[in-house]
């Protein structure tokens, strides 16, 4: 019996994170030009765990105008830093080899112009030569889910950056990246990285004050219209939904983000219903049953009951197995691919 039969069908989640709205005092607020970056050249930043829909909400923000949404460039780190610090060889024959840049639109190593410019221009750079863009205006969105963690690194290169942070019920994480080849693979085991990732990125957005604002996966998929207004609010640009643009996807992401030019569906935020045992519901709602509450998920469990010893034992086993021999050799054939 699926938990959608046992449980009937729960009421859609209540819009319970956003009680307050903290930028109401200045809905018209713009991206200000960084004192030492390229006036055209701003940054908008999504983030949060992985399998929350950083992409998707990316695809939705591509029909403002000049957006350049680029794929996952968790490369980036290597240039992370004090924005005037030059930048090294080793540092860029690191960021040539890294396996997400090869899905970027960029020349040959040796014309990178990395010897004239600190890191700031160069980022610009990177961005600018995959979206074919020279000068002009343009606002980069990057969804890498990991920009909230580094947040503090982040702003030292664009002090005026702007950050989305993306929430999903934890449930749904665990159903859409239990089968992937970098996923937790056990409900307690993902659990406990989707509360990590959470509890990081919200520690974030405290310190981000205006700088930042929090979505629901659920209120995205549901209420797009609704959602994206409130984004046009805080930013001070349109979002238009209609005739939203296909994302270019990199061919080792294609599979695992096979929905992201798909029509947006209300029903995909409660897909997990169908898809997990009410074992593994039960297992993750005692973890992270808090969060569902402050939240304003709904439980299925008045009272769940941790994993059992055993439980424990045979997810750790079934985590060895599947992270660190299955999982990494299916990593390595999808990304030489």
């Amino acid at each position: 019996m699926s938990l959608r039969t046992k449980f009937h069908k729960l009421p859609r989640a209540s819009r319970a994170l956003r009680p307050v709205k903290p930028f109401a005092v200045d809905l018209a607020i713009t991206l200000r030009d960084p004192p030492h970056s390229v006036s055209q050249f701003k940054q908008l930043f999504i983030g949060g765990c992985p399998r929350s829909g950083t992409t998707l909400l990316a695809r939705m923000l591509s029909g403002t105008p000049d957006a350049a949404v680029t794929p996952e460039s968790q490369f980036k780190d290597i240039l992370l830093g004090q924005a005037t610090a030059a930048l090294n060889r080793e540092q860029v024959a690191l960021l040539h080899r890294h396996w997400q840049r090869r899905a970027w639109n960029l020349p040959a190593l040796r014309h990178w112009p990395w010897r004239s410019k600190n890191r700031v221009q160069f980022l610009e750079w990177l961005v600018r030569q995959h979206m074919d863009q020279p000068e002009g205006e343009l606002l980069w969105i990057d969804h890498s889910p990991n920009n909230l963690a580094l947040q503090h690194e982040l702003r030292l290169l664009f002090p005026e950056s702007r950050f989305l942070h993306i929430v999903r019920d934890p449930r749904a994480v665990f159903a859409s990246v239990r089968r992937l080849d970098w996923g937790r693979s056990t409900p307690a085991a993902s659990a406990r990285w989707w509360l990590q990732r959470h509890q990081r990125a919200s520690a974030a957005c405290s310190k981000l004050g205006q700088h930042s604002l929090s979505l629901r996966f659920e209120d995205l998929v549901s209420e797009p219209e609704a959602t994206l207004a409130e984004v046009s609010d805080w930013l001070g640009r349109p979002f238009p939904i209609s005739k939203l643009p296909a994302l270019k996807l990199p061919r080792y992401t294609q599979k695992q983000h096979q929905l992201v030019n798909g029509a947006i569906l209300a029903r995909r935020a409660e897909a997990w219903q169908d898809e997990l045992s009410e074992r593994e519901v039960e297992i993750i709602e005692a973890i992270v049953g808090a969060e569902l509450d402050q939240l304003g998920y709904r439980r299925c469990f008045a009272e769940p009951r941790s994993p059992s010893p055993l439980e424990t034992g045979r997810a750790g086993l079934q985590e060895l197995l599947r992270r660190g021999l299955i999982d990494r050799l299916r990593r390595q054939w999808r990304r030489s691919a």
